[in-house]
């Protein structure tokens, strides 16, 4: 059987065979102008995101639409996409992968078009689709969606509100739009059915990516102490959007055997810190989700996205993954004995998120580092550089620095260390 082995690891392999293919292929502006090109550059992109190089799949994918643009293929019709065989189908792939990075990235679009309506005027007849169009259809509004969010994103905070609650109501519109059936597929799947479990995979990634969108667009909101009424709408709506996602994530990542996608366990991560400090909120809001339950189940849900990065960790030697395992290990660690918590204060950042400083109270008339940091920025603009100071726990102190994006170029940043500790 030594035949069949790799000449190396799998990790060094696949980026052996990924540095010949950028050589050979992809650097050669003559042979990504043809179909074929074009494919290798989206299978590249694609690659870079599943590997946790956002960055680098962003470049890739950006250089894949411009040849597309070349090659006239943002012109096809919707006929043209559909024909068997036919390039112009790549050219939805091409826009939803450069909105998606975008969008997490906090880069513009590479295709404007949010001049259009957020969704189509009348959405019922969606109902009537096959399922494949269904998924197809759904994506192409969350990515007009997605173009409304990033744009947002890069324009004055003083129109933030606004967009917000538009795109908000949109999302809304759009989950009513579809069939129970649509957002319960597994109920209809048989494990022996390779069409139907192809189904459910595209359908799970854009249910995925629904709650991704609803979870950002109220996150930097719910961490706004600026407006308490505001606040506390956006913190509903952002933990309801998370705790969709991670109960979309885990199916998706357990029903079809383990697969290396670094990016959806980020996405998974994000969601389950969101909720994490949210519990740590002993507001009476946070109080009464203790004794509805809520609390017991949310920490089922970050049980379990454990459970999934234990297992990508041991299957792929998944760096992302044992970083984002270890994080909410110590979170779920310091809420079951604040005690455990070793020194006095650490700190992690979540790239594309922001820092957070847990810190033991000092004793009272002391201000702590965290207490000083919100004072330090209470002018802050909530869109660009927002903290928030958790102040409800008798032992330790929160303090949630939202920074949004990181504009620093790094094609390996979720490759880097997130956890700091400090004594």
């Amino acid at each position: 059987m030594k035949k069949y082995r790799l000449p190396s690891s799998r990790n060094e392999y696949m980026e052996q065979v990924t540095t010949a293919v950028i050589s050979l292929v992809t650097s050669d502006d003559e042979i990504i102008a043809t179909n074929e090109g074009l494919e290798c550059l989206l299978l590249i992109s694609i690659f870079f995101v599943n590997s946790g190089r956002p960055r680098r799949a962003w470049l890739n994918n950006r250089r894949a639409l411009a040849v597309a643009q070349l090659m006239d293929l943002h012109r096809a019709s919707v006929h043209d996409a559909e024909e068997e065989g036919s390039i112009a189908g790549i050219w939805p792939h091409l826009l939803h992968h450069d909105r998606h990075l975008s969008q997490i990235l906090g880069f513009p679009c590479g295709i404007i078009d949010s001049y259009e309506p957020f969704l189509l005027d009348d959405l019922t007849f969606m109902q009537h689709l096959s399922e494949s169009q269904q998924d197809m259809l759904y994506q192409r509004q969350l990515d007009r969606i997605t173009a409304h969010l990033i744009e947002r994103d890069q324009r004055s905070p003083t129109l933030a509100v606004p967009i917000m609650m538009s795109i908000d109501s949109a999302l809304g519109s759009l989950a009513k739009a579809m069939p129970y059936s649509w957002w319960h597929p597994f109920d209809r799947v048989s494990g022996s059915q390779a069409e139907a479990m192809g189904m459910l995979y595209s359908r799970y990634n854009v249910q995925l990516w629904h709650h991704h969108l609803d979870m950002s667009n109220h996150l930097p909101f719910m961490l706004d102490v600026t407006d308490e009424r505001r606040g506390e709408y956006s913190r509903i709506q952002c933990l309801r959007a998370a705790r969709e996602l991670i109960k979309v994530y885990i199916p998706l990542r357990t029903t079809f055997g383990m697969f290396s996608c670094c990016m959806t366990n980020f996405q998974a991560f994000t969601a389950a810190v969101a909720i994490i400090f949210n519990m740590f909120l002993q507001t009476p809001t946070a109080e009464f989700e203790v004794l509805s339950g809520q609390r017991a189940g949310d920490w089922a849900l970050i049980a379990a996205i454990i459970d999934v990065l234990d297992a990508a960790i041991e299957r792929f030697d998944d760096r992302v993954a044992l970083q984002a395992r270890d994080v909410l290990k110590l979170l779920q660690a310091i809420e079951n004995d604040p005690k455990s918590l070793k020194g006095d204060k650490f700190h992690f950042t979540i790239p594309y998120f922001g820092v957070i400083s847990i810190a033991r109270k000092m004793p009272a008339g002391e201000p702590s580092d965290a207490t000083a940091m919100q004072t330090d920025n209470t002018n802050s603009d909530h869109m660009t550089d927002p903290s928030l100071a958790l102040d409800y726990s008798p032992s330790f102190m929160t303090t949630i620095d939202f920074m949004g994006p990181n504009t620093a170029v790094d094609v390996d940043e979720l490759m880097k260390q997130w956890l700091a500790e400090e004594v």
